[in-house]
């Protein structure tokens, strides 16, 4: 129904599709060549067809990156306003002036002559450069003025003198990016919305904004969705929970969507619609938590646990919204074709930039429901590393190519044009260019009510502002009750409601159509009376909740969010029954239609506890949490796990509920659930409490053989940081201080149940026991770890690790014990008395034989171990020893295996000759070839460590780029079944000198012929006789070895790992690497 009516519109005007349009294709050409501009983000093009581009030359210069600083993370993630990031960096960065020198510009492009190739280029404005400043990530341009997108503001940048010069700065909005995050993780896409107002995005570098109107909007760990008028004032949060969102776009219907960055974890990306106050789930602080150098903070990690990446499934928690589906791979610009744009063929698509796999994709949308599915996707074009898109008034795609330039900024990119050559002389193109170029001021309000049926979406909305700004209620009015246009009645509508934001009274005419045969002109009266928080539509909005119509009752919904009250709750709870938790769009405005009406009596929701259905307890669970009435906790005696579950979550996480906390700390007396969610969050309000009563409840949980023993251990984990916590919270990695607490409190409970705890019929109980006393320093529990230690019938595991608790608490029994284990048959057993003797008695007599023997012998782990303490020690003959390994090193004839473990423990010990040896056998092969100079990472490393490294790295992110198994992306190669393809030397290669062999089909090469033809494209497959190459525009081109001259060497993004991964690290990756064959 609404694409014919869009086409209805489209011969209104005397338009018809070309006949043949289908086969037209997509091509690029150069606006601005190579070197005219330097990294680019923002793009946009006036109506005048001026380009203009945000130039950053602060991405990691003066904007600083956590992964360059990962000691700050804590720090970082405690900062909750732009006072403290800035205090954050003074106080951390010596040279903190130095992050001055970097400033962004603003470029605008001309090309008066109108040949397709700018002509004039002038700077607009330069300057945003504090140490708290980010990128200029976005920007919209209209009426002399650039809104531009920087951390920390949201800023109108004007021309008032008409000069082309910038000459007055004024900050709308600030308080964004109140973290040091990842890189690139800014605000982009400034849009003009179909309301007036102005839209944009901003990475999960967290944001906490004072409004003009003085209404605080605190989200310390969310990237999320604003807007606000052009004036700054009536500033909202519009939807959150994004990770880093870059551009976005809205349809002729004014639907939202964004398309969202993964979490570098395995998830996918992900493409939403967004409605108002939608949460998509992502928080921060999950960034740090699948990561090995955080795992003291406990390794749990929400965003995989919950499944919160992936669209709708039975179980996920109900509090987000979730993706329509998992898609693209580094997405960046986002436009919506505006309606006469390029070709017919590409009317009603979405375009969306990959910059890392230099695509361009093209999609529509299809109504699903309450919303949408994704249709006809496909390649548009490829070749390009884009960042920010923009449609011209000449109804081109305008792109800004970062080029492959690597992250760093540069001065070499340029501005392409993506087109259909054959539609760009189209009449409605050069009469929608004509209308945007010469305005609407002078138009009468007969031709802007005509236009607000134009085929382009540009054209409509700039007649609606126009009239809005005439306060031209009676023209609007007239078009909005009768056109046979329905894009021109939504347009009539969409203006009625910007002026209903200014007066309610203005909606009031309009009231009949809440009772229009089309359904979509109900649900966008819906919208515009929502927005205006219009009380007296109250009662039709609730009778809209049973349309038979997904779509109204979506918005009617969202209305009683704004406008509803108690008395509409069994209304919303037949609505969210009769859903089923099914439509996960029609269930969040159930939700913020329930949350109103708790917000004025909390009774009426509280009640539906003993509701029958389960899709409205869950729903009133949600609605709870967002107004934070500890009433939730009611929930969690629910006979539904996902209703208790969803009540955890609740009562737990974010800014929490403290009321209700000890209701979910009293879930493990109960002993019913074994949720993993549900049970971390107990275990975790008893530790935030803090109370020696939970305290005892965790060690009774502990000590229960029917728990889950996963949750034990991390009950007894608990209690071994009781003392002095981890301030990152052990389930959502969020900053909490939770202070000290004193010692004895924890011996107390210890001495209770020690016995209980180290008698357990679970391994890893013991083992979390041994460690827990070794932390605790907990001295009551000497004889039972003796006693550990001495037992044969148990694993090697468990008794070094009593072992090494011994050492910790300073025993009396550890000389015994090591003495033992020092002569056992187990390598772990021995290796773990090595390491305890080394630093309780480095003279002993007995520690010297077992190092030779250790070294001597035939266990790669024992050896590496004995390695490593002999780089601490410094005895004559534990150095003589060191020196002859490293001599072996020099000469060759070392283990390879041990390569590696040789030259660190060198370095370390220093002693004797060792420092000069290590310096010199390094100088020796300085100029070897890259994998020559560190033939020690070739073996000798721990595959089950380098597959950790690979999927949880945040430093390397190599799962990100590299798909393994079905998790990963597709950057870079793919690892599976690389050891049948690489020999091992091939694989170090790969990781510390990418650039040296780029796998078919990944990086640019450029081909030049004997002919003289040139031909610039990616490798897809070679032989002896031909290369396949795929060129920019996307075509296949089969070039023949014998008439290539020369070809330029292929680019590659990867950087090198040397450096970002340390030496022990790449060793244990190559050994992973050798497995996946």
């Amino acid at each position: 129904m609404h694409r014919f009516l869009i086409t209805l519109s489209l011969l209104v005007f005397g338009i018809a599709p070309l006949a043949n349009e289908k086969v037209i294709k997509l091509e690029a050409s150069e606006y601005s060549p190579v070197g005219s501009v330097g990294s680019m983000v923002g793009i946009h093009v006036d109506y005048k067809n001026r380009v203009h581009v945000t130039h950053t030359s602060r991405r990691n210069n003066g904007a600083l990156d956590i992964r360059r600083h990962p000691d700050w993370v804590i720090q970082s993630l405690a900062s909750s306003s732009i006072t403290d990031k800035r205090a954050m960096i003074r106080g951390r960065k010596s040279d903190w002036k130095s992050l001055f020198k970097w400033k962004e510009k603003i470029w605008r492009f001309e090309d008066p002559n109108n040949d397709g190739h700018y002509d004039k280029k002038s700077l607009f404005f330069e300057g945003l450069n504090t140490e708290v400043t980010g990128l200029a990530g976005g920007i919209l341009f209209r009426d002399n003025t650039a809104y531009v997108t920087c951390i920390p503001d949201m800023l109108k940048i004007s021309d008032v003198n008409g000069d082309g010069k910038a000459d007055k700065t004024e900050v709308l909005v600030t308080g964004f990016g109140i973290h040091v995050g990842y890189g690139g993780h800014d605000m982009h896409g400034p849009t003009m919305g179909y309301d007036g107002r102005i839209y944009w995005t901003i990475g999960d570098k967290g944001f906490s904004v004072r409004s003009r109107e003085g209404e605080v909007f605190h989200y310390p760990y969310h990237g999320g969705m604003f807007r606000c008028e052009p004036d700054g004032s009536n500033f909202e949060v519009f939807a959150h929970g994004l990770r880093n969102p870059q551009e976005l776009a809205f349809d002729e219907f004014g639907n939202w969507f964004i398309v969202d960055n993964d979490g570098d974890f395995g998830d996918r990306e992900r493409f939403h619609f967004l409605v108002e106050g939608t949460d998509a789930g992502w928080r921060a602080t999950w960034q740090y938590r699948t990561n090995g150098k955080f795992s003291e903070h406990g390794g749990y990690n929400p965003w995989m646990a919950d499944g919160l990446w992936k669209p709708h499934f039975e179980g996920q928690p109900a509090y987000l919204t979730p993706a329509i589906i998992n898609y693209s791979n580094g997405p960046c610009g986002f436009a919506y074709n505006p309606g006469t744009a390029l070709s017919e063929k590409y009317r009603n698509y979405f375009f969306v930039t990959e910059f890392p796999g230099k695509n361009i994709r093209a999609f529509r949308t299809k109504p699903e429901g309450a919303g949408f599915k994704m249709v006809d996707e496909h390649v548009a074009h490829h070749g390009l590393m884009t960042t920010g898109i923009n449609f011209g008034p000449d109804g081109a795609l305008y792109l800004a190519d970062w080029g492959n330039n690597g992250w760093a900024p540069h001065e070499k990119g340029r501005i392409m044009k993506l087109d259909s050559p054959r539609a760009i002389d189209r009449p409605l193109r050069i009469q929608t260019r004509k209308l945007l170029g010469d305005g609407f001021a002078m138009r009468d309000d007969t031709e802007l009510s005509r236009l607000l049926a134009h085929a382009d979406q540009r054209v409509r909305l700039e007649s609606q502002f126009e009239l809005v700004k005439r306060n031209a209620s009676n023209a609007l009015l007239t078009v909005a009750k009768e056109n046979d246009s329905q894009l021109a009645r939504i347009h009539a509508i969409w203006g009625i409601g910007q002026l209903g934001r200014k007066e309610q009274d203005a909606i009031i005419p309009l009231r009949p159509l809440l009772n229009d045969r089309d359904p979509e002109i109900q649900a966008q009266l819906l919208r515009v009376i929502s927005d205006a928080y219009h009380n007296d539509f109250s009662e039709e909005a609730s009778d809209l909740l049973s349309s038979p119509h997904p779509r109204v009752q979506l918005f009617a919904g969202l209305a009683l969010g704004k406008i509803g009250s108690a008395k509409n709750v069994p209304v919303i709870t037949d609505f969210l029954e009769a859903n089923n938790n099914e439509d996960v769009f029609l269930r969040h405005a159930g939700v913020v239609a329930l949350a109103r009406a708790a917000e004025e009596s909390p009774r009426s929701v509280l009640l539906l506890t003993r509701h029958p259905s389960e899709s409205v307890r869950l729903a009133a669970v949600v609605a709870l949490r967002r107004v934070g009435n500890s009433g939730v906790a009611m929930f969690l005696n629910d006979s539904s796990e996902k209703v208790v579950n969803e009540a955890a979550h609740a009562i737990h996480d974010e800014f929490s509920i403290p009321a209700a906390m000890p209701s979910l700390a009293g879930m493990l007396d109960v002993g019913l659930m074994a949720s993993e969610p549900i049970l971390r969050r107990a275990i975790n309000a008893n530790l935030r409490l803090g109370l020696p009563q939970n305290a005892q409840r965790l060690a009774k949980f502990a000590i229960r053989e029917t728990s889950p023993e996963s949750m034990r251990v991390e009950a007894i984990r608990s209690l071994a940081s009781w003392v002095s916590p981890s301030k990152l919270d052990r389930v959502e990695g969020r900053f909490r201080d939770l202070g000290s607490r004193p010692v004895e409190q924890i011996y107390n409970i210890f001495d209770q149940h020690i016995g209980n705890l180290l008698s357990s019929k679970s391994d890893a109980v013991r083992e979390a026991t041994a460690e827990a006393i070794s932390r605790l320093n907990y001295g009551n529990a000497a004889e039972r770890l003796s006693r550990l230690a001495n037992d044969k019938s148990l694993s090697a595991k468990l008794r070094a690790s009593a072992v090494e608790a011994l050492y910790s608490i300073d025993a009396n029994e550890v000389d015994v014990v090591v003495a033992m284990a020092i002569k056992t048959k187990s390598p772990l057993l021995r290796s773990a008395a090595v390491r305890v003797l080394a630093k309780r008695n480095a003279e002993s007599k007995e520690l010297f034989p077992a190092l030779t023997k250790a070294i001597n012998g035939t266990n790669l782990r024992e050896q590496q171990n004995a390695l490593d303490v002999l780089g601490s020690l410094k005895s004559k003959e534990t150095i003589t020893l060191l020196e002859m390994q490293t001599q072996q090193l020099i000469n060759g004839t070392a283990n390879p295996l041990l390569q590696l473990d040789i030259l660190e423990a060198a370095k370390a010990n220093k002693s004797g000759k060792l420092a000069q040896m290590t310096l010199d056998y390094e100088a020796s092969r300085a100029e070897s070839a890259s994998v020559d100079r560190f033939p020690e990472l070739l073996d000798g490393g721990d595959a089950m460590v380098g597959e950790s490294i690979f999927r949880t790295s945040y430093t390397a992110q190599c799962i990100r780029c590299h798909k393994l198994g079905q998790v990963g992306g597709d950057v870079g190669p793919s690892l599976n079944g690389v050891a049948s393809r690489l020999d091992e030397r091939a694989m170090l290669e790969s990781l510390i000198e990418p650039q040296a062999k780029i796998a078919d089909g990944y990086g640019l090469t450029t081909f030049t012929m004997k002919n003289g033809e040139i031909f610039t494209g990616s490798i897809e497959k070679k032989s002896a006789n031909f290369f396949s190459i795929k060129d920019q525009s996307g075509a296949r081109i089969l070039i023949k070895t014998a008439d290539i001259k020369s070809s330029s060497k292929s680019v590659s993004s990867m950087p090198p790992m040397m450096g970002i991964l340390a030496p022990r690290d790449l060793r244990d990756l190559v050994a992973f690497m050798k497995t996946l064959k």
